[in-house]
């Protein structure tokens, strides 16, 4: 087998070539960007460090461990092993302890909990010592449990493809490397890493997927493992190819309403394929980052669509699918928390916010014409100086009949301005009341004013659309 020479090391070409490929075309490997490297002590972490510093200047690498308190003195005695490691390479050490067992959520189990406090701390780490890149070990054999594992839980295609190599500045520089191939880089080299004996424990799920399943693949077939590697590379090909195709599909049904996180036609998406439109709601729940739904959600989110009109739909937890008035809106369920009324001081200017509104109030607007809709977030209206100007949302603030032009999820939070004497307005759907255009009110007070309501949705609003108080500004 051909190697290299890398300082001290001897490289397999193999793992160099492996590296160095990824590394060009992610466009870390080269350059001034620091690197965080994960280190865990085991195996696959310290054959990551050992081989960075070995293609990578060293100036640019930082060692990162977390001790999570799992293993007693165990866990100790890695953290110690691991500065060690980082001290013979002349390599800054940076280190937390935690205790995944009292900071596990309700329904997390303790390896999610350990994932999730894992690449909290990375991301942190990361930002502290300014890091452009975070490393991590996952190899080969990682991706083959994480297909399998995928599998199980039901995730289509999307968990098909197994680990990311690159997600952000998370980067994988092994992932297409087998254990044994490290193991026999480090033994050569002179390197030693400490094993965990959890990992031997199959009541973890992981655990039994390497212990006894991928064995059990491989008695069927030697090349399983290949054979399911491939499979995760058609995967992620086919995910690439759904995605662009969706990503110009979505642009042509997407319906421009600033409200929620996005808003698409309903008869548009009616006209597509099932398989289509499985596609197009898996693509848009990726842009919005909320996990995939299995294939059966999926059928009855489809069967949703196609039967009814009005409907809601949660994906995930507070974020729903609401449909109405030939709209499908991706939002958060507190849309529909209804705000609170907010008196309009007709003789002060000024900009406020009310809920995920913001509102500009122009007193003795020049020019304008009572009843006048300059566009369909601008009014202006005849006020006497002591009328009463409130701001409703529609749910609140119209008689159902004239409610209707408004969507039902869009009323506990879509204002209505209400005048003293009878006029309203609703912004963007069009609908008011004309009573008193012609400014009635003009021929009974010669103090009367006009003001210029300007309504927009503020730039977090899709976000923010919770039923807040008003904010003065």
């Amino acid at each position: 087998m051909e190697r290299y020479e890398c300082g001290r090391v001897i490289l397999p070409a193999a793992i160099r070539e492996s590296v160095v490929r990824h590394g060009e075309k992610e466009e870390w490997l080269y350059g001034s960007g620091t690197i965080l490297v994960a280190v865990s002590g085991g195996c696959d972490s310290v054959a990551l460090l050992v081989i960075l510093a070995a293609l990578v200047e060293r100036r640019r690498l930082v060692v990162a461990h977390l001790e999570h308190g799992m293993r007693g003195q165990e866990s100790l005695e890695d953290a110690a092993f691991v500065r060690r490691l980082a001290t013979s390479l002349h390599l800054p050490f940076s280190s937390r302890q935690t205790n995944i067992t009292r900071r596990k959520e309700r329904h997390e189990s303790g390896e999610q909990c350990g994932r999730r406090l894992r690449y909290a701390f990375l991301e942190q780490a990361g930002t502290a010592h300014g890091a452009s890149w975070i490393a991590t070990a996952h190899i080969e054999d990682d991706q083959v449990e994480s297909i399998l594992f995928n599998i199980a839980r039901g995730s289509g295609l999307d968990g098909l493809q197994g680990i990311a190599r690159k997600r952000g500045r998370i980067i994988r520089p092994l992932l297409d490397i087998d254990k044994e191939t490290l193991r026999a880089f480090l033994l050569e080299n002179g390197y030693t890493w400490k094993e965990d004996h959890t990992n031997r424990d199959i009541r973890y799920s992981r655990n039994y997927i390497r212990a006894v399943l991928i064995p059990g693949f491989d008695s069927v077939n030697s090349g399983a493992r290949k054979h399911i590697l491939s499979l995760g590379k058609e995967a992620e090909e086919r995910v690439l190819w759904d995605r662009r195709w969706a990503e110009a599909r979505i642009s042509a049904i997407r319906h421009t309403l600033p409200f929620g996180l996005d808003c698409w036609r309903q008869e548009a998406l009616r006209r597509r394929e099932d398989p289509a439109l499985q596609i197009l709601f898996r693509v848009g729940a990726e842009r919005l980052g909320l996990p995939t739904l299995e294939r059966k959600r999926l059928e009855e989110l489809i069967a949703l669509l196609r039967r009814s009109a009005s409907w809601r739909f949660q994906w995930k937890e507070d974020f729903e699918l609401f449909c109405g008035k030939g709209m499908i809106v991706w939002g958060k369920r507190c849309m529909l928390d209804l705000l609170p009324s907010c008196p309009l001081r007709s003789g002060v200017n000024g900009r406020f916010r009310w809920g995920p509104w913001e509102i500009r109030l122009d007193v003795g607007c020049a020019g304008a014409t009572s009843g006048e809709v300059q566009s369909g977030w601008t009014t202006c209206f005849a006020v006497e100086p002591d009328e009463e100007v409130l701001l409703r949302p529609v749910s609140g603030g119209l008689p159902k009949k004239k409610r209707r032009a408004v969507p039902w999820w869009a009323r506990a939070q879509w204002p209505v301005v209400l005048c003293g004497d009878g006029r309203w307005w609703v912004p963007y759907w069009g609908g008011r009341n004309g009573k008193s255009d012609g400014n009635p009110s003009a021929q009974k007070s010669n103090h009367v004013r006009m003001i210029r309501l300007n309504m927009s949705l503020g730039p977090d609003s899709a976000h923010a659309a919770c039923g807040q108080a008003p904010e003065k500004g």
